[in-house]
This record gives C-alpha cells, sequence and structure tokens, in this order.
C-alpha cells in the first residue's frame, strides 16, 4: 500500500514538473492548460486525502492494538 502511493507520489511530482516547465513557456496562453492545471490540482487533493487513512493504518492502528 505504501509503495502504490509513494509511486503515485513520485509520478504526479513528475506531471506537476513538466507542466510547471509547460507553463513557463510561449504554450501558457493555452486555455487547454488552465483545465490541467486544475485537474492536477485536483489530483494533488485526492493523493493528500487518500494519504490520511493510509497513514492512520500503518502508524496508529497498531499502537492502538498493542
Amino acid at each position: 500500500m505504501l509503495g502504490l502511493h509513494t509511486t503515485h507520489v513520485l509520478t504526479d511530482l513528475a506531471d506537476t514538473i513538466v507542466l510547471l516547465a509547460v507553463m513557463f513557456s510561449r504554450h501558457k496562453g493555452n486555455p487547454r492548460r488552465l483545465g490541467d492545471v486544475q485537474d492536477n490540482a485536483l489530483y494533488w487533493n485526492f493523493v493528500i486525502v487518500t494519504w490520511l487513512p493510509i497513514y492512520a493504518c500503518l502508524y496508529w492502528l497498531p499502537r492502538l492494538w498493542r
């Protein structure tokens, strides 16, 4: 579970870096890029929200069951 989440974070980090490079290039005036930025932001929110139950399962539940 932790490996899959780490893979998601790394791939989205690469996607964010590419999107950042595109936004600082001459293509930034393209209105389609705004949708890409919104999708990227929503995906980061998804990654953060899914980390909360993973964190609880991996770090807090074992301590509670001792």
